[in-house]
Order: C-alpha cells, then structure tokens, then sequence
C-alpha cells in the first residue's frame, strides 16, 4: 500500500524523552518467542506432567474400586 514496508516502531516515554526508543518488530518477536521457549515452556511441561500423573493416580484408583 506504501510502497515499502514499516517495521519499527517508536515509542515516545514522557520521563526519558522524546527520542525513548525505536525497535524492529521483527525483533520484538524474535525476542517473545525466546521468553516462551526459555521462561514458560520448562514451567508447561512440569505442569503437563504433574497433569499426567494425576490422571495415572485417579485411573488406578478406578481400577482398583471397580
């Protein structure tokens, strides 16, 4: 539509200035994506296998009763 693509943004910070920071957003993503690899994907898989177990745990105890 412009002819070219616009990929950074600028975000102005009253307390710092008007020149706060320009960033790529391509970046931005590149960097999300690490954050969930490294800080949330350990966390969901401890919880998925904490959910495993539990549903082990109630399955023999249905066996058990039944």
């Amino acid at each position: 539509m412009l002819g070219h693509v616009t990929d950074f943004l600028f975000f102005w910070v009253p307390v710092i200035g008007p020149s706060s920071a320009v960033a790529n957003l391509a970046d931005i993503m590149i960097v999300g994506g690490l954050i969930i690899i490294f800080v949330v994907a350990p966390f969901w898989r401890r919880l998925s296998l904490e959910m495993a177990l539990i549903e082990r745990e109630e399955n023999e105890t249905r066996s058990q009763s039944g």
